[in-house]
């Protein structure tokens, strides 16, 4: 019988929590609504993904457990330290949340802890037995999911990740059929443009599908290494078209068909390719046979452009080659996963690691804000003795902001006020009215079955994500189910007054110590952007100290800065309130991220022909000028950290294209030195390449000086509460 999913997940999730809580009430386990927790918690659509969430429950329950009883072990009487070792446990949960598609296990550590630190009160001598009895119901909260799920319209998870690497291959081919159209050329085509958005969405969510269908799929797990090859070979291949992509405005002037040989073959190879990988991933086997393909510049041809020219479609070339390269490596891995051929299971590390910053600020200041609450909660809970379920609101605060660490930009007081009234009013109906005329086991199940099923089927849409999960959690704490059964009006009431405690601590924590609005968090992120900018042109520490350890960690970390803020400014700018946009659109917000994307990409590839160029190819003269072109766009970053409109479009052009003529002119003059002793190939690449990736950071400067002054900056950084 097919049935949609909505009906199934409701059924399952209902069928489940009735199945706790039978097993719960019959052992005598006390306040059963923690294994409720945990079905909620891991009631997931597919098998694999309940399975992953629950595992990790389970392990992140058990160690926040025993790391919760050896802080009441060493400071028993000391409550002072007690709470500066359990927030530094809770900060360094915190802070690895950000860092890991496997979050939830130090999320589920990170809260464990106070659940059974802080509910240790009066009855400290129970405080094992409770990290236990926790255990065992969280325990048998997912066993039960996963039972349920596996028995009643089992879906796997291994369809939804072939067919998200399905899709994102045929993406990437619309996306390269396009590139090489325009590289051609041809004018952009719009749905071009728009396919970048959701292949950057697809590539972030790869590995957390691929986390969850090893779990449920055999031939995914024995593949696991494999599939981890294709994500970072499809992010590369990514990363490699728009780099190839940014510089096609310098290329308008240039006949690239005549200039660069070989390109129709490698235009028909790739898409061949491509095509290729899609049908084995969809599990078809075609005739197509790889071929390998490089292209090379006609010498001939393009003497008669500029030295600037050259540069940029040497750079071009070298994209094409390199995106050969990375998309044979995927169709050798694709091909070994289908079991057509072995591929190599080691590949080379590139030049410069984009990955592996130690530091991260913005997971910091999700430290920052989840010590200020536990702090203000914990301050309450000593100094504030008739505050009504101190223990609850300590603990729930630090719950809400460890998860808000991941969505720093979420406002609570609108996200949480109105879902947790709504669950109140419904619990307090359960508790209050239909609980005491429940004659036995069967008609409770009946009434829970009935409330969790509606819950979940009328609210199932993504947007009524939190009523749905508010609703289930405080029907499940305020029915009070319970071996022996207690009815008390002052449950009800003492949560109608924590709750909303809760939510003026949270909202307190959005302004306080660090302010968390959209509008301050978009220009810190753009500060910061230029200067990781600012960084990685300048020179830099001596050649010897260049390779050096906290050399090498800061580099890292700038790249990493990077390379993340322009995803980090596309999800603030949705969150702008309309009073900080002022005149601006967010068309025109985009249009600056996207210019702001392009500079990051521009800045990194600089910073990788720079590593990969050999110093001696370059003769004093020309050092000199890029040097000092080096030192201006050290300039131009600084102020664009202090001002982001403070340089004119024209400007910036005027004074950057000066220095690029003498750069090229500097250039010119190198190859005329080598009259008598012509440069061999890997000189003129290295020149060019360099040559090409100064130009396209200077381009890329212009462009952001020409969107930003379409932003309202005065009403951005107007004050406001």
């Amino acid at each position: 019988m097919k049935v949609s999913a909505r009906f199934r997940d409701a059924f399952k999730l209902a069928t489940a929590i009735v199945i706790v809580y039978a097993i719960s009430l019959s052992q005598g386990w006390g306040t059963p609504y923690w294994a409720g927790f945990a079905v909620v918690s891991c009631g997931l659509s597919e098998l694999g993904s309940s399975l992953n969430k629950g595992i990790l429950r389970v392990f992140g329950t058990l160690f926040g457990a025993m790391v919760g009883l050896a802080i009441l072990a060493i400071f028993p009487q000391d409550r002072w330290l007690f709470i500066i070792l359990m927030n530094l446990f809770i900060a360094l949960c915190t802070y690895m949340m950000g860092g890991t598609t496997r979050w939830y296990f130090w999320f589920m550590a990170g809260i464990t802890v106070p659940i059974v630190a802080i509910t240790a009160e009066p009855d400290a001598v129970y405080d094992f037995n409770r990290a236990v009895l926790r255990t065992q119901q969280t325990t048998v909260g997912i066993v039960v999911y996963s039972f349920v799920s596996l028995l009643i319209w089992p879906v796997s998870s291994r369809g939804v990740f072939e067919g998200a690497v399905g899709t994102l291959i045929d993406q990437q081919q619309l996306l390269l059929s396009g590139y090489l159209s325009r590289f051609a050329g041809n004018p952009e085509d719009t749905r071009t443009a728009q396919l970048r958005a959701p292949i950057t969405r697809a590539l972030g969510s790869l590995q957390e599908l691929l986390d969850h269908a090893e779990i449920d799929t055999s031939e995914i797990w024995d593949k696991r290494h494999a599939w981890r090859r294709v994500i970072s070979q499809l992010q590369a291949i990514d990363t490699t078209m728009e780099g190839w992509r940014l510089g096609f405005a310098e290329l308008a002037q240039v006949d690239t068909s005549s200039a660069i040989l070989q390109l129709p073959a490698m235009a028909q190879e790739l898409e061949a390719r491509f095509t290729a990988v899609k049908q084995m991933s969809a599990g078809k086997n075609g005739e197509y046979r790889l071929n390998e393909e490089v292209c090379t510049l006609d010498q001939e041809n393009i003497a008669t452009y500029t030295r600037l020219e050259q540069s940029a479609l040497e750079l071009a070339v070298a994209h094409l080659n390199q995106l050969e390269n990375q998309s044979r490596k995927l169709f050798e891995t694709i091909s070994s996963i289908k079991g057509l051929t072995r591929a190599d299971e080691h590949e080379p590390e590139p030049a410069i690691a984009r990955s592996g910053a130690w530091f991260d600020p913005d997971r910091l200041l999700g430290v920052v804000r989840v010590s200020g609450v536990l702090w203000i909660t914990m301050l309450l809970y000593f100094y504030v003795p008739d505050l009504p379920m101190a223990s609850f609101i300590a603990i729930l605060s630090t719950v809400l902001t460890m998860l808000m660490s991941l969505l720093p930009q979420i406002n609570p007081l609108k996200a949480l006020f109105m879902p947790g009234a709504f669950g109140t009013m419904l619990g307090a109906l359960v508790h209050i009215f239909i609980m005491p005329h429940l004659p036995g086991f069967f008609a409770l199940g009946i009434m829970l079955f009935g409330s969790v099923f509606g819950l979940v089927y009328l609210l199932y849409s993504p947007k009524y994500l939190i009523f749905r999960f508010v609703g289930i959690a405080f029907l499940l704490v305020l029915a009070s189910i319970n071996t022996p059964q207690h009815y008390s009006f002052m449950g009800v009431a003492n949560l109608s007054l924590a709750f909303p405690i809760v939510v003026l601590v949270l909202t307190i924590s959005r302004y306080f110590p660090v302010s968390y609005r959209a509008e301050h968090r978009f220009q810190a992120t753009l500060r910061r952007f230029f200067n990781s900018c600012e960084f990685l042109v300048g020179s830099g520490p001596p050649p010897r100290r260049r390779h050096s350890f906290p050399h090498r960690l800061r580099t890292a970390h700038h790249l990493h800065e990077v390379a993340t803020a322009p995803g980090k400014l596309a999800g603030l700018a949705h969150s702008l309130v309309p009073a900080a946009l002022g005149t601006t659109t967010r068309e025109e917000v985009q249009s600056m991220v996207a210019s702001v994307e392009a500079l990051g990409r521009r800045t990194m590839t600089l910073v990788e022909v720079r590593a990969r160029s050999r110093p001696e190819n370059v003769i004093n003269e020309l050092r000199r000028e890029v040097d000092d072109w080096l030192i201006n766009v050290e300039q131009t970053f600084a102020s664009l950290a202090q001002e982001p409109e403070g340089n004119t479009q024209h400007d910036l052009r005027t004074r950057l294209d000066a220095k690029l003529d003498r750069i090229e002119k500097a250039a010119e003059a190198q190859f005329d030195s080598f009259h008598h002793h012509p440069p061999s190939s890997a000189e003129a690449k290295d020149i060019g390449r360099l040559l090409g990736a100064h130009r396209g950071l200077s381009e890329a400067l212009v462009a952001f000086a020409g969107a930003a002054p379409a932003i309202d900056w005065v009403r951005l950084r107007e004050p406001r509460f």
